[in-house]
């Protein structure tokens, strides 16, 4: 065999790896995003229930709830200008990343399912 032969095979060969590298980075990060964004969530909806809290009678005015509320928002607002970096999942259209989460609840359901 000449050089050229083997260099190519060893090309062919490294790009598959490649290729299949990035895909599996790339699942990561979209994983990543879409946990980032419910977590943003989460801290909006404490922040609301926070601000509930702290206009109950019982509580109006507590300076330690009051902190609690700003540190909170401030919180928020941090996240907040950060969306556009784990807003990965809005790059790829719904359908195509709706499919892949149904396949993915689909097998974990069958595996709650199975009794061990």
């Amino acid at each position: 065999m000449s050089w050229i032969t083997i260099l190519l095979i060893g090309s062919i060969v490294l790009n598959a790896l490649l290729i299949w590298y990035v895909k599996k980075i790339l699942e990561k990060l979209l994983f990543v995003s879409d946990n980032m964004s419910e977590l943003v969530d989460k801290v909006k909806d404490y922040n609301g229930h926070l601000a509930i809290v702290t206009e109950l009678e019982t509580y109006y005015g507590d300076d330690t709830l009051m902190n609690l509320l700003k540190h909170t928002k401030a919180f928020s607002a941090w996240l907040e200008t950060y969306e556009e970096v784990y807003s990965l999942s809005d790059l790829i259209p719904e359908d195509e990343y709706e499919d892949e989460d149904e396949d993915e609840y689909d097998s974990s359901a069958e595996e709650e399912e199975s009794p061990t």
